[in-house]
């Protein structure tokens, strides 16, 4: 036959699909059945159902990439917050998220960790790895460090380049620790170099613990 087309269901809802070759993520965990139908000239024919079983992620991650979007529904991979500290509270809001993927591209702080929380970045803007040349900026202001660390535990933050600013009041650093935090991580050695600046002013050390 000729003219062949092609017919994706997915199961879940979702609207069928006429691609050659589509991708389909699911969102909520759940059995669905899957079919495709092939159309030309000479008839149709449907495949064999495709069960498809999505299962609760080990390890739930939120997103956060330059242009992201806003609001209590930003987090999810398609909706990816546009910034760290949104995604976080996002994240905390859910119960059981614990870890945020940052694409490159330029954040502002003060970025306050929370605990228990694993924040890394230089991810690509798919979020599919590790970009190379792909960086990760927190930048401070003029009175506050880029990240804080402020009475929490086993928390980490990676793959980021912290930088502080010129400050107009308290100490220039790039990384403040306080309140008796601990089992805290910043850098980690199986992702892409943690740098750690400190500002322009009084006590300029990338990490201060106070």
């Amino acid at each position: 036959g000729t003219d062949l087309t092609y017919q994706w269901d997915f199961g879940d809802g979702s609207n069928l699909d006429f691609s050659t070759n589509p991708s389909r993520l699911y969102l909520n965990p759940g059995t669905y059945t899957a079919r495709l139908t092939l159309t030309n000239s000479l008839g149709s024919s449907t495949s064999a159902p495709i069960v498809v079983t999505v299962n609760v992620a080990a390890n739930p991650k939120y997103y956060v990439r330059v242009g992201g979007g806003t609001g209590s529904t930003c987090g999810p991979i398609l909706n990816p917050c546009a910034s760290i500290a949104e995604a976080q509270t996002n994240a905390l809001a859910t119960q059981n998220i614990r870890t945020i993927r940052v694409a490159g591209g330029n954040f502002s702080g003060p970025l306050d960790v929370a605990g228990g929380m694993s924040i890394s970045g230089g991810w690509k803007n798919d979020f599919s790895g590790y970009g190379i040349g792909v960086i990760t900026t927190i930048n401070g202001t003029g009175n506050a460090a880029p990240v804080r660390f402020a009475g929490v535990a086993n928390s980490s933050i990676s793959a980021v380049s912290i930088q502080a600013t010129t400050r107009t009041s308290g100490n220039a650093v790039g990384v403040e620790v306080s309140g008796g935090s601990s089992n805290l991580a910043i850098g980690d050695n199986d992702a892409p170099r943690t740098i750690v600046a400190g500002g322009v002013g009084p006590q300029a050390p990338g990490v201060q613990v106070s």
